[in-house]
């Protein structure tokens, strides 16, 4: 009875803690004003007033298309900005280190040299006094023995007061001395210390690509579909520099993040792959993380099933949260959504596979279709079907971008009819070097 009862207790203790684990928080509407709003990390400036918000962080946004259609090109012209635009920043930081740490080693020396000066002049003057007295009592000695000059004699004799003002006015002097040096060594530590802030505050200009605004930071690909040897083929057909190289991260032959939570009821539950994925991009704390694509990651997952969506979607907010991060996942189209496309008309939730929960649970959803028949410098368009602040319906249009030898290395935004030319030439946008606005970057 006794092992029972210990049983039941240790049950109770269980539901106890599940329960506590469970209890949603609340906080008041006053709380709520205070937090800070989501931290931007894919957005796309329509016009001069308008900012619209693609990707932010604790909210995930989908990329999906039809198969074959350039995704995993476009989300890597993205990745691809944002690594190098990061080495550009940690270049920039450490350089104004390193004068930082220059002035503060300039003001260590200076202070030092100012002591010496000071110990110098004290040195100096004490002598020069020693040699006064010595030369003063000389002369009364001298004096007194001739008997010329009694009274001169008794004037011309050191005194014990004379001696301490000496050494008063020698402290005074190099008092002085060193006072006028540590003036300027103080501006010397502000200056430093001024280099050392603006160090750890650098703002550096976003960057573009394929017509979005993408926040420097490293970058992790969690990609199903491509190899790392195919993903690094792309890579150098985009010219990649080695300072985005090193800040784009690839995750080998990746696992499945999700199963089926209970095959009666639905849902999905993190496997142990989710976890220690978790875990490695917490060491690595990227600024985007790319999933490609979301079928893969979900394994066995039900894609139709709204609850697995849910529970998906929800996961990857709070990985989001938890690193800081932009969460943008590729997702494939549905055949309603590519007539609808050839149509001109814009899909609805149809334009992710599955349960219309995918498109209601994420913040932001760009499609990519083919470009129109009546443009034809336009290969491709972005169409926004939702952004996180309402700002959707805008299109950007892409075209082929191709290297001097001809090979396809991914697509750049086509330029507008005013930004043409005076020849009337196709302008397009260099896919990593267009800034847009100074922000502060968090590392």
């Amino acid at each position: 009875m006794d092992g029972m009862d210990g049983s039941r207790n240790a049950g109770r203790r269980q539901e106890t803690q599940e329960e506590r684990n469970t209890t949603p928080a609340v906080i008041s509407a006053a709380d709520a004003m205070r937090l800070p709003e989501p931290e931007p990390v894919l957005r796309h400036d329509v016009d001069d007033d308008t900012v619209a918000v693609v990707c932010s962080v604790g909210e995930p946004a989908i990329l999906s298309g039809p198969g074959g259609s350039g995704k995993s090109w476009i989300t890597l012209a993205w990745a691809r900005a944002a690594a190098e635009a990061a080495g550009e920043v940690e270049e920039a930081i450490a350089v104004t280190k390193a004068e930082a740490q220059a002035a503060a080693e300039a003001v260590a020396e200076a202070r030092d040299e100012a002591v010496f000066v000071a110990d110098s002049i004290t040195e100096s003057i004490a002598e020069a006094a020693s040699e006064v007295a010595a030369a003063t009592e000389a002369a009364a000695a001298e004096e007194a023995e001739s008997e010329t000059d009694v009274v001169a004699a008794a004037f011309l004799r050191p005194s014990p007061v004379s001696a301490a003002e000496f050494a008063d006015d020698a402290n005074a002097i190099a008092d002085a001395v060193v006072e006028a040096e540590l003036e300027e060594l103080a501006e010397y530590a502000a200056d430093a210390t001024s280099e050392a802030e603006a160090a750890t505050k650098t703002h550096v200009p976003w960057t573009t690509a394929c017509g979005l605004a993408v926040r420097p930071g490293p970058v992790v690909l969690v990609s199903y579909e491509d190899q790392p040897a195919r993903i690094a083929a792309r890579l150098r057909a985009m010219e990649t520099p080695d300072a985005a190289l090193r800040r784009l991260y690839i995750v080998v032959d990746p696992e499945p993040l999700w199963r089926p939570a209970d095959r009666l009821a639905g849902g999905a539950s993190e496997t142990v792959t989710f976890r220690a994925l978790s875990a490695r991009l917490n060491a690595l704390r990227p600024s985007l993380v790319v999933l490609d694509p979301i079928a893969a990651a979900a394994g066995s997952l039900n894609l139709s099933d709204g609850g697995a969506a849910r529970c998906v979607m929800r996961s990857l907010a709070k990985l989001s949260l938890t690193l800081g991060a932009g969460v943008l996942v590729v997702a494939h189209d549905t055949k309603s959504s590519r007539d609808a496309g050839r149509a001109g008309k814009l899909p609805g939730a149809g334009a992710v596979g599955g349960s219309a929960q995918w498109f209601d649970a994420a913040r932001g959803v760009l499609y990519l279709r083919g470009g129109p028949e009546d443009h034809p410098n336009t290969d491709r368009e972005l169409v926004a079907l939702k952004v996180n602040n309402g700002t959707e319906g805008w299109v950007v249009p892409l075209s082929d971008d191709k290297t001097g030898d001809g090979v396809f290395a991914g697509f750049r935004r086509v330029a507008t009819p005013n930004e043409r030319s005076k020849d009337g030439e196709r302008v397009t946008e260099d896919p990593c070097s267009d800034p847009v606005s100074e922000e502060d970057i968090p590392f």
